[in-house]
């Protein structure tokens, strides 16, 4: 008869693990949010050929803030837009056929009216 032993799950990393990030309070995440979109104008899916390279988005996808990035090329069809993060030199598409995606647009070098 064989005993099988129960191996408990562990890091394999000696370094000490980071305490979990305190959890804010929704008027204090609300003033981030409205900070983090100050000079931003959302724009609705008809106005998305108003984007234009090196414009800056924000975006929501299902209420969840993202912080966007700097616009690099947008698909003539509208249906997607490659962001960069000149930071840290990371690139992605977002879609934008995405039913709960909400585009917060700030034109190139100046502030959206």
């Amino acid at each position: 008869m064989t005993t099988t032993k129960t191996i408990p799950i562990t890091s394999t990393s000696n370094k000490k693990r980071r305490a979990p990030a305190p959890r804010t309070n929704p008027e204090n995440e609300q003033q981030r949010i409205e900070r983090l979109l100050e000079n931003y104008k959302e724009i609705s899916k008809r106005q998305y050929g108003k984007i234009e390279p090196m414009d800056s988005v924000r975006y929501a996808v299902n209420d969840e803030l993202r912080y966007g990035g700097v616009v690099v090329k947008r698909d003539p069809g509208n249906t997607f837009l490659v962001l960069k993060n000149f930071a840290k030199h990371f690139t992605w598409s977002v879609d934008l056929t995405q039913p709960k995606l909400r585009v917060f647009w700030k034109k190139r070098y100046s502030n959206v009216r």
